[in-house]
């Protein structure tokens, strides 16, 4: 029998063509009518077609959302949002705890608050990208209103651009309202030059968001709750920074779960992914097909330096210290520097209190200013001040300055030693001016001169002193 009857599966596979024009019969669309009014030929070949026709994925969902489907999205209840449909009535895996999480902070916010309103702050990364899934999720389950908040810090080329895609993969989601917000350059120029590049986008970005709070309260009237994907691993970040810095107790107890405001227009910070991995956070991404922004500023290696140009100190302890650390101990710190930030927390909400308390007792009626002429915000009676635990003097001080209307952020432990010297080693010195143009002094209140009486004021041995906030 002839060889060549027979041909071997390799030389059979040599014979066929290999070019597409050959199977054009075969798979390509019976040609349409020729239109007069177009002058260019329909391409023919496969290529041509594939530059020309628009992708599949492109044309259901922005470039952030890849999605399971191709053809056809799927099916949804009527108003079942995309987030529901992604996440699911039962998730699995990396995606179920982080909606348990999420689920847990709602409960326990909207048990005591009424009309709440959730204001994701999203970036587009891993964790704040699923956290924002998992809160429109459960938001539209339970009709509370969700408003996601893009923040374009404007340092990189095509930074607009890239938060707008953001904003708009958001609304897919399901989001009521999403809003991209850029950053003013001198607010940024200023952060910058008080806290540096880290701290100051950060306070910059923060104060946007309690800038976008206050206006979604006053016009809807219900209370803001700003959601952060802040997760385990941000957590042990800020706990061994303040270590390296030498904070004290409120700067170790890390980031609290829920934060109430200090004014009332001010929204609750709310951070539910604390006990989280990252890398839970990017196994739901990947999970759901998200593809997150990935932000080179946020890399010990990137464009963004410490002024003695070495790495960002955030970046540098994400990508160095904490696996040295890690390495050396033999096991994952993380989880220990949480839980140690846990226990801080409880010792400094217990002091936070009893500090509160002892403001009331020391507290005096305000008498009138010698800078502002009209009556101070907070006066305290010296003698009182005098006889508290240091531990618990800095913490009276410290409420005593906010609430006459110092800047909570700018206030730090070298202003509140000067206010414990005032108090408990006071040789003369003058007044202290405090960040958000706040005075305190001592004042001796020395019985004034009679009206028409000329001469000084004489001294008494037995007048209260006062220490004054204005």
């Amino acid at each position: 029998m002839p060889q060549d009857r027979f041909p071997s599966r390799k030389r059979l596979h040599q014979t066929r063509p290999q070019s597409a024009e050959a199977y054009r019969f075969r798979w390509q669309p019976a040609p349409k009518a020729a239109d007069s009014t177009s002058a260019t030929p329909a391409p023919t070949d496969s290529a041509a077609r594939r530059r020309t026709s628009p992708a599949p994925e492109e044309t259901l969902s922005p470039p952030l959302l890849r999605p399971r489907w191709v053809a056809t999205p799927p099916p949804r209840r009527p108003g079942e949002s995309l987030a529901s449909v992604l996440v699911g009535a039962n998730p699995k895996g990396a995606i179920r705890r982080i909606s348990l999480a999420v689920r847990s902070s709602l409960d326990s916010l909207t048990a005591t608050t009424e009309k709440p309103l959730v204001m994701v702050a999203c970036s587009g990364g891993a964790d704040s990208l699923a956290l924002a899934v998992a809160t429109i999720d459960l938001c539209s389950r339970r009709k509370i209103p969700v408003h996601t908040v893009t923040i374009d810090h404007g340092v990189r080329e095509g930074s607009a651009a890239e938060a707008q895609r953001v904003a708009d993969l958001c609304r897919q989601l399901g989001a009521d309202e999403a809003e991209v917000v850029p950053l003013d350059e001198i607010a940024m120029r200023n952060a910058r030059w008080l806290s540096g590049p880290e701290g100051g986008a950060r306070e910059a970005r923060h104060a946007a968001l309690n800038r976008v709070g206050r206006v979604l309260k006053r016009a809807r009237g219900l209370q803001v709750m700003t959601f952060y994907g802040h997760t385990m691993d941000d957590q042990a970040e800020t706990v061994l920074l303040g270590l390296a810095r030498g904070s004290g107790l409120r700067s170790l107890a890390g980031m609290s779960p829920v934060t109430m405001p200090d004014r009332e227009e001010h929204p609750i910070t709310v951070h539910p992914l604390l006990l989280i991995r990252r890398t839970d956070t990017v196994s739901a991404c990947e999970a759901l097909r998200l593809l997150p922004v990935d932000d080179p500023t946020n890399r010990a290696n990137g464009p963004w330096r410490a002024a003695d140009g070495s790495a960002l100190r955030r970046a540098a302890v994400r990508e160095f210290a904490l696996p040295s650390l890690s390495s050396a101990l033999g096991k994952d710190v993380a989880p220990n520097l949480t839980r140690t930030a846990q226990q801080l927390r409880r010792d400094n909400d217990c002091l936070d209190e009893i500090a509160a308390q002892v403001l009331e007792m020391v507290r005096c009626e305000p008498g009138i200013s010698a800078y502002t002429r009209r009556p101070a915000k907070v006066d305290l009676d010296w003698e009182k001040l005098r006889g508290l635990h240091e531990g618990i003097l800095t913490r009276v001080l410290r409420f005593a300055a906010l609430e006459a209307g110092a800047d909570a952020a700018a206030l730090n432990s070298g202003h509140i030693d000067s206010m414990v010297t005032l108090v408990l080693h006071y040789t003369g010195q003058g007044a202290l001016f405090l960040p958000g143009k706040i005075v305190a002094q001592r004042v001796r209140l020395d019985p004034p001169t009679e009206k028409g009486q000329p001469g000084l004021i004489t001294p008494q041995p037995d007048a209260p002193i006062r220490l004054r906030f204005s």
